[in-house]
Parts: C-alpha cells; sequence; structure tokens
C-alpha cells in the first residue's frame, strides 16, 4: 500500500497529483499513509540558493498548490478540495513541513489559491509558520506573480487578492510587519 518508486512517491501521491479522487478515497480507505512525504525535484521558488534542490512534500502540499497545471480549457487549475477534504479527514497534517519549512499553507498562498487558503485556515494551518526564507504565507501571497500572472492575469490576480486578503483576515498586526531573513516584510514583498 505505502510502496514507493524511485521518487519516494508513494500510490496516493502520485494520485493526488493526478487529480484522481476516486482513487485518492480507495486509498486512504485502505489505510495509504496521507503524511508520506516525497522526494521531489522541484524549482519553484525564486530567491532560494539551491535552485535544483529535492524537497520532500507531503499528499497535503501537492494539492494545496494545483493552480501549477492547466485544464483542459488550458487555464489554471485551482487545488481540488475535496482531495484536501479526504486527506485532512483522514488526519494529514496541515502543519507538514516540507525540507524548505514549507507548510500547505505556503504553497496554496504562493500559487494564489483561496479556496484552499480558506480550507487550510479552518482546519487549523497556522499563519505564523516561517520557511527557510524566514516567509509567512502573507509574504509569499504578496511576492511578485509568477508564470500564471503573464498568461492569465485577471485570474491570478483576483485570486492573489483575495488570498491575501484571507490571510490579513486571519493576523494580527505583528504578522502584517513581520520579516523574512533579510528583514522584508509582506509590502516589500509585494512591491517588489
Amino acid at each position: 500500500m505505502n510502496a514507493v518508486d524511485d521518487d519516494e512517491m508513494s500510490a496516493l501521491t502520485c494520485a493526488v497529483r493526478g487529480n484522481q479522487r476516486e482513487v485518492v478515497r480507495l486509498l486512504v480507505s485502505r489505510g495509504a499513509d496521507v503524511n508520506h512525504e516525497n522526494s521531489f525535484r522541484y524549482d519553484w521558488r525564486r530567491d532560494f540558493d539551491d535552485h535544483d534542490a529535492v524537497w520532500a512534500l507531503s499528499p497535503l502540499h501537492q494539492i494545496a498548490h494545483g493552480i501549477y497545471e492547466l485544464d483542459d480549457d488550458q487555464n489554471p487549475m485551482q487545488p481540488d478540495l475535496e482531495i484536501a477534504q479526504v486527506l485532512v479527514a483522514a488526519g494529514a497534517d496541515v502543519n507538514a513541513v516540507a525540507s524548505d519549512n514549507t507548510s500547505p499553507l505556503h504553497m496554496a498562498s504562493q500559487y494564489a489559491a483561496p479556496d484552499m487558503v480558506e480550507f487550510l485556515l479552518n482546519n487549523g494551518a497556522n499563519i505564523h509558520l516561517v520557511d527557510v526564507q524566514g516567509a509567512t504565507a502573507l509574504h509569499l501571497a504578496c511576492a511578485q506573480p509568477g508564470q500564471w500572472a503573464d498568461t492569465h492575469p485577471n485570474d491570478y490576480h483576483s485570486n492573489l487578492v483575495k488570498t491575501a486578503r484571507l490571510l490579513l483576515a486571519r493576523s494580527i498586526e505583528s504578522d502584517v510587519g513581520a520579516m523574512d531573513n533579510n528583514d522584508r516584510n509582506a509590502l516589500f514583498w509585494a512591491s517588489e
């Protein structure tokens, strides 16, 4: 059930990445490890020193950033909340941190996924977690948009605004002024 391939990807991780709801449900019902971290070569963090790093990501990390894929009409996909609900109901850790200290909330925030951000917050995600850069989810939501902004500016920008508003509504004053490891706050990230 929890056997892995060369990248340490379990069947559950593959089903999550493929947005296979029924397969995810089946694997979870049969006892698949909802917190298994796979090794995944991933280059999604700008300003990170090792751009060819290997991150350990849980299935919830994987589904939290669903917008990196395109649907059949070539529109960015939002994360599948049904899959996230199945994972969390089965005990997935909403505050799991990847090898770069990125949480599912960080991933959903950076990829402008407001529904996923709200789901994670409602299920206990810690808004105060910081990654290896010292960045909170709010920092990442305020960062300059990536490739999706060029091809889908209206969807991406409106989702970034929704994401930032959700995070701000749950933040306290110290979160808004929180500095990363380079003494940059969310306003700086937004203006960079």
